[in-house]
């Protein structure tokens, strides 16, 4: 049998007062009066309640044993992570040097969020330095082979994807960007942000043979610019997007000698063009595209501190200070410490994980930091060497801080500038901020400790990657399944040796949850770092199947029709939720009589008429149970409840 912690004492407030009424006539039977206006009836009413008190206090010694256990198997409760942004900055139509074509936008450069969840601003900062140019992307055309087409507008717009070498990729396929200024042609490291279509319909894959999650194999991209004597090729540094195969960043150098033309023919404009296409044609190479844009840089949703005295050493062992700000990002502290107690010795340690100064070498020079609280411990000389004793010897360099959900701020909310910037005019992120993560509460600590304890961080079993699925940082998995032996794309009676599948269902009120992209591709991720390695792990999101529900109900005389409907539709929409209840199994067969229980346990329902059953559209047999595939969902579509009174020829 499990193990349970048991309750000390449970009795409550009014059994303690209770039990000493009882005890009164046993030792004082002059006391004859028990009710409330007796003084002596307040004082065992005062002493029952700090007794109370003392029981409760008590009860929690079980809690706190169990967090001393988590802490001696190093579980610790998970930090708060800051969500990110891309901010799109907004240089001024002329700039202060004419002779320029960038503006530097330094790496920590701040801005603030308005209309956070809490009322509060928060502030992000830049997290590295952004080239921003003067050119503007006017012109954004697809060349499919045949003919030139124009997708400046839904370039423009969220959510409005394209596919930027037409509808078929082929070898003459091509994406023409136009500009309106020539790109410095200085040795700098400019960039160009690609968002990809993230409608998760694919799946991500951790390869065996490599580390890399994807949505499949990279595709090599050429890139050129029109010059006086034709197209060049300009040199790509890095391309996070894989081909266009996922969002990121494009890095480059920038073109020398750019020359005016109208290569697209759009309009007849003539305009400095840049071109990409494929470098040879793959198998089911079909990139979607959301956006390309220029100036844009990634932000956190955090603060840094710089130059922060902690204090003086002692030269004690295992002293400890404390970081004024906190929670505060993982591998952000930059620690010095002054060997010599003068102004030009002064020292880098190096950070070691939580709990980890026990196991430091003698002399090495390391710290630990509980990134929740903010303190800092050195080591005893034999663990780690100690600080050289001195006045304000120990300081925080650098370090930053932040983080929670508050940082999931809308579309369009970052806006203000923090920091003075020349021919900055504005900036914007043009899509919600995402990752943001509250610091984790004990009771989820506690739910997920058998599991870290039994699996040790690795995946082995389908029940292994379902946990560590849920456990992910920074994204808000619901449910995961794990599959084994099942390829995406393959049917599921085809059984593939090494392969395990993961459905993750995020959390959402939506009734057809769905995770995006970013999601997945996170979830992916983590996974990856602790799968087997001779393990090939998709990570895939939810099939629906959409149930919709056609019903003629009868209300009570005295019932409101109209609180009826709606609270009808309420109750199967809420039974038909792949997460309410405990969610909906998967695979899990529709019983259409649980249907007609939801009804009519809604308060006012007298009985139900008649009531049919869709499943993605086909009206379902009467009294016949539907079986679906494995391992699919069910969500609501539209429910359509007509409510009525009872008609008299139905009472005869």
């Amino acid at each position: 049998m499990p193990l349970k912690s048991p309750n000390l004492d449970d009795r409550t407030y009014e059994q303690i007062v209770e039990d000493a009424k009882r005890l009164i006539p046993g030792y004082t039977k002059e006391w004859t009066d028990f009710n409330e206006h007796d003084p002596g009836i307040t004082l065992v009413q005062l002493f029952a309640w700090m007794t109370e008190s003392i029981i409760y206090r008590l009860n929690q010694v079980p809690d706190k044993n169990y967090i001393e256990f988590l802490r001696l198997v190093g579980i610790e409760l998970a930090a708060a992570k800051p969500a990110k942004a891309h901010l799109t900055f907004t240089l001024s139509k002329v700039l202060s040097d004419p002779g320029k074509k960038s503006v530097d936008i330094p790496a920590g450069t701040q801005v603030e969020a308005v209309g956070s969840s809490d009322g509060e601003p928060v502030i992000f900062e830049t997290d590295s330095l952004l080239k921003a140019v003067s050119a503007i992307l006017e012109e954004v055309c697809v060349y499919d082979g045949y003919d030139f087409l124009q997708r400046s507008k839904e370039n423009n717009e969220i959510n409005n994807f394209y596919c930027p070498f037409g509808a078929r990729t082929t070898e003459s396929s091509a994406l023409y960007l136009g500009l309106s200024d020539i790109l410095p042609d200085e040795n700098l490291n400019m960039r160009v942000e690609v968002r990809t279509f993230e409608s998760s319909s694919g799946s991500f894959k951790c390869n065996s043979a490599d580390d890399s999650c994807g949505g499949g194999e990279s595709v090599d991209l050429n890139w050129e610019y029109w010059s006086v004597s034709g197209w060049k090729k300009f040199v790509i540094l890095k391309d996070e997007t894989g081909g266009f195969l996922k969002s990121g960043y494009i890095f480059f150098k920038g073109p020398q000698g750019m020359s005016l033309s109208n290569q697209a023919n759009i309009n007849d404009r003539k305009l400095y063009w840049l071109k990409c296409c494929p470098v040879k044609k793959a198998e089911g190479y079909q990139p979607q595209l959301d956006i390309i844009s220029f100036n844009t840089v990634q932000a956190t949703a955090a603060v840094t501190v710089h130059d922060e005295v902690l204090g003086g050493s002692s030269g004690e062992a295992n002293q400890e200070f404390m970081l004024r700000r906190t929670p505060v990002l993982e591998d952000s502290l930059l620690l010095e410490v002054n060997e010599q107690d003068d102004d030009d010795t002064w020292t880098e340690w190096k950070q070691i994980s939580y709990g980890g100064i026990r196991s430091a070498k003698r002399g090495e020079k390391v710290y630990e930091l509980n990134v929740l609280t903010g303190e800092l411990k050195f080591g005893d000389g034999l663990h780690g060497k100690i600080p050289f004793a001195g006045s304000r010897n120990v300081i925080a360099r650098s370090y930053r801080y932040g983080g929670g959900s508050v940082g999931n701020v809308r579309a369009g909310a970052i806006i203000t500038l923090l920091s003075a910037l020349r021919d900055v005019e504005g900036v914007e992120n043009k899509r919600c901020a995402e990752g943001g993560s509250d610091e984790e509460k004990i009771e989820d600590a506690k739910k997920r400790a058998p599991n870290v304890i039994k699996n040790r961080e690795r995946a082995v079993t389908v029940e292994d990657f379902e946990a560590l699925a849920r456990e992910t940082p920074g994204v808000k998995v619901a449910r995961a399944k794990a599959i084994g032996l099942y390829h995406p794309k393959f049917s599921y009676d085809t059984k593939i040796p090494g392969v395990v599948t993961v459905i993750i269902v995020p959390e959402s009120t939506e009734k057809k949850p769905i995770p995006s992209a970013a999601m997945l591709r996170t979830v992916c991720e983590y996974l990856n770092e602790r799968r087997l390695i001779t393990t090939e792990l998709y990570v895939v999101p939810p099939r629906y199947k959409t149930i919709k529900v056609q019903a003629w109900v009868i209300a009570q005389s005295k019932a409101d029709i109209g609180r009826v409907t709606k609270e009808a539709i309420e109750a199967i929409n809420e039974h038909y939720h792949p997460l309410a209840n405990g969610g909906w199994p998967f695979g899990g067969d529709i019983y259409i009589s649980s249907a007609y229980k939801a009804i009519l346990n809604v308060k006012g329902v007298k009985n139900i008429r008649e009531l049919d059953l869709f499943v993605d559209g086909i009206r379902q047999p009467h009294c016949e149970n539907v079986q679906i595939e494995p391992y699919y969902l069910v969500c609501s579509e539209e429910h359509e409840i007509s409510v009525e009174y009872e008609r008299n020829d139905e009472r005869a």
